[in-house]
């Protein structure tokens, strides 16, 4: 469960500003007492000595006290507001900017997981709200609905339990895999919370660091002018205001996604709870332990009297039909993408539960999850059947069998196709240790082969060359030239040495698509 998270909005830029406002307060009383009202910012014209008795006497001229207009002001726009605070308003624009991303993402995520499962919300409450007894059939009903809508976090969690219910159908386990599945999406959710909540810190952080720097640039130079204190304290309280406007709106985000989230992960698990209050076994017991009470025997997990009995086993499988996993594509040696699943149905057109069927790779190099080329699998309470296949190296398409066997006999084939994986390996195959005059043409061109993990050549995969010793050429009077490997996986290309006699040297590069980079190098030498 979520543990509720209290922020500090940072509050030490502006406590740092009226500190170091009160430390000024000495300077400022001098402007304080002065007759004519004067700011700090006026400068005094201090008379030369060779005229001070001129000055002191009463006919002289009146003391003249020149007053500099102060520059800055409260801007008017954006643009003045940002040049005010300086760089240090980007960062704390940008933190803004991405701080609101997150919390607009996880409103995304709530909107479009409410959206998934509006089709199906008010038909499940309706099925799981019933009393008394019930029967299989719901189950298998619900478990149809939700996979219609795997989007859907309450369809997942529904999912999940349907399956659990055919091992373990006591509301103890259910209960628990409820638990770990509310649990392991509050986790996801909190690794964006606390990332918006970082950011927010650090917005607070930046207005207190534009405070240090505009007291900073004020008091560091050593004589306070007009300009320079206009400066500084516009920096520091620029800074500061924003740094704290954009920290209280990330607060207010966060809260209010934190409350809109733990809402909408209420609904889901109260949907699990109706699910488990009707089809858990033992739920009586449940509540009682949960309460701290002791069950009574009629309570007991073993006490199943109200379930219906199964339907009679006269029924017989009429139908197999293929669900997902046919015409897959996939590298060689990799597993399949999807699932092979398949459904079997009764003569009424009713999903049958525990039929066995077979699945077979017909020959192919196709294994399975249990590393066979042969795997059974006993259809669920909706009758279906899944199993996970691995490609071999063999290339091109294959057939997977599923089949049933009985009464009446049915399958199935699958249809899948396995293609050259990424170049793994690289093979010289010619042009390495040549020798020839300097500036002529070496007799055989630089080959070399390239193949997937499983051995198979790499077609039409890009080789860069490139001469990284001496003054030698490739083909076309080139340094550096890309050629395509071949239906063979072979790639060549001509080389002439450098006028200097010596060592030559060609680097070979494969950069693969979803491989690892392969280097090579073809090393020739020049003799007179």
């Amino acid at each position: 469960m979520f543990t509720k998270r209290t922020t500090r909005v940072p509050c030490l830029g502006p406590a740092v500003f009226l500190f170091m406002l009160a430390s000024l307060a000495p300077a400022f009383g001098l402007a304080a007492v002065n007759p004519a009202g004067m700011a700090l910012q006026d400068t005094v014209t201090a008379p030369p000595p060779a005229f001070s008795t001129a000055l002191l006497d009463t006919t002289s001229q009146p003391l003249t006290i020149t007053a500099e207009t102060p520059r800055g002001g409260i801007a008017s726009n954006f643009s003045e507001w940002t040049a005010q605070g300086g760089w240090v308003m980007y960062p704390i624009y940008g933190i803004l900017i991405l701080g609101l991303g997150v919390i607009i993402y996880q409103f995304v995520r709530i909107f479009f997981d409410n959206h998934y499962a509006k089709p199906i919300s008010a038909i499940i409450e309706k099925k799981l709200g019933l009393k008394g007894a019930y029967d299989e059939s719901e189950i298998e009903e619900i478990w149809e609905l939700v996979r219609e809508h795997p989007k859907s976090k309450i369809a997942q969690l529904l999912d999940r339990l349907c399956d659990l219910w055919q091992r373990d159908s006591t509301a103890e386990a259910l209960q628990v895999e409820i638990n770990s599945f509310v649990k392991s999406i509050k986790e996801r959710y909190e690794v964006g919370r606390s990332f918006a909540v970082l950011l927010s810190d650090t917005a607070g952080a930046l207005g207190l660091l534009g405070t240090v720097l505009g007291m900073y640039q004020t008091f560091m130079p050593g004589q306070l002018e007009s300009s320079q204190i206009i400066s500084g304290m516009g920096v520091a309280l620029v800074t500061t205001i924003g740094g704290l406007i954009v920290s209280i709106i990330l607060n207010f985000g966060i809260s209010w996604a934190h409350s809109t989230f733990h809402r909408h992960m209420e609904l889901v698990a109260e949907r699990a709870d109706l699910f488990r209050n009707r089809f858990g076994r033992g739920q009586s017991a449940l509540a009682a332990k949960d309460a701290g009470l002791h069950p009574s025997v009629s309570s007991l997990p073993n006490n199943n009297l109200a379930v219906k009995s199964s339907p009679p086993p006269s029924r017989i499988p009429s139908r197999l039909k293929i669900l997902s996993g046919n015409h897959q594509v996939a590298d060689a040696g990799t597993a399949l993408p999807k699932a092979l699943e398949v459904a079997v149905e009764d003569q009424h057109g009713k999903p049958m539960k525990n039929v066995t069927v077979t699945f077979e790779a017909n020959g192919s190099m196709v294994s399975f999850d249990n590393g066979e080329s042969v795997r059974q699998i006993d259809t669920d309470i909706i009758g279906r059947a899944k199993v996970q296949a691995r490609l071999g190296k063999l290339l091109g398409k294959q057939k997977i069998v599923a089949q049933v066997n009985g009464e009446a006999s049915l399958s199935e084939e699958f249809e899948v196709e396995s293609r050259v994986g990424p170049a793994d390996k690289m093979y010289v195959l010619a042009g390495h240790l040549q020798t020839g005059r300097p500036g002529s043409h070496l007799p055989e061109p630089l080959r070399l082969k390239l193949e997937d993990a499983c051995g198979n050549p790499v077609p039409d995969q890009a080789v860069h060359f490139e001469v990284t010793y001496n003054t030698g050429r490739l083909d076309r009077d080139k340094t550096r030239l890309e050629v395509k490997t071949n239906d063979e996986g072979v790639a060549a290309v001509g080389f002439r040495l450098g006028e200097t006699s010596g060592v030559n040297i060609v680097k070979a590069t494969v950069k693969p698509k979803g491989g690892r980079k392969l280097e090579t190098s073809f090393e020739s030498m020049g003799r007179e």
